[in-house]
């Protein structure tokens, strides 16, 4: 008996899913086995958080350019005030847990996840992704370190005790800067995009929060050096 066809072609074997061929599809490495393209795309939480970077960085080095005068007083003022409110909580224990949140910027860390996150990216193979990560890291270190510290030129907060290490001019708070650089390129760099990724920016949100609280209670940076 004949046999149509369409019928004499279709291939032998299970039927699947049509959502179960697509996973498994998905699955699949990439014809040439080389990693998915970077993307080349910003989503809108990234636009908004690069517009607000750079108007909080052009307000900084407006009001703060021409020393103590203006709206810069005033600034100088709150922060000197909430840092020294911060230093003089009395509590048992309290400047001890702030010496740790303190503890999360330290040189000694920085320098770990800096090293650590270089070494695996070399382990793993993800070269673009260290190379953009080097290129970006400088740029903003020369924003900070080279650009605005020395047209702001802020002091340390007024009238506070300093009881931690610090070094340079006090905007921005490079400890500050340097671990929120350093925990935002491990998460775009080495955790995959999706429910980690998101869990992890509300980790890093804290955890610098965390840093930022301690600095200010032991006197070494203000609020707005710790915000830009």
């Amino acid at each position: 008996m004949d046999v149509p066809v369409e019928r004499s072609a279709r291939p032998a074997g299970p039927h699947l899913h049509p959502a179960t061929r697509a996973a498994v599809g998905r699955r699949r490495r990439r014809p040439t086995g080389e990693p998915p393209p970077l993307p080349h795309h910003l989503q809108t939480s990234g636009v908004r958080w690069l517009v607000a970077t750079l108007v909080l960085v052009a307000l900084a080095l407006v009001v703060f350019s021409r020393g103590l005068r203006g709206l810069a007083v005033d600034v100088a003022v709150v922060d000197a005030a909430v840092v020294r409110w911060l230093g003089g909580i009395d509590l048992p224990g309290f400047q001890g847990v702030m010496r740790g949140l303190a503890a999360i910027s330290s040189w000694w860390v920085l320098n770990g996840l800096l090293y650590g996150l270089i070494l695996l990216l070399l382990v793993f193979r993800r070269f673009r992704h260290l190379i953009i990560w080097l290129v970006v890291g400088n740029v903003i270190a020369v924003i900070g370190g080279s650009i605005v510290a020395p047209v702001t030129q802020r002091p340390r907060p007024f009238g506070a005790e300093i009881r931690e290490g610090w070094g340079g001019w006090s905007m921005p708070a490079l400890h500050v800067t340097f671990l929120a650089i350093a925990l935002v390129s491990i998460l775009y760099t080495l955790v995959p995009e999706g429910r980690w990724r998101n869990t992890g920016k509300w980790v890093v949100t804290a955890l610098v929060t965390l840093t930022a609280i301690g600095r200010m209670a032991l006197g070494a940076d203000g609020p707005a050096d710790v915000l830009v």
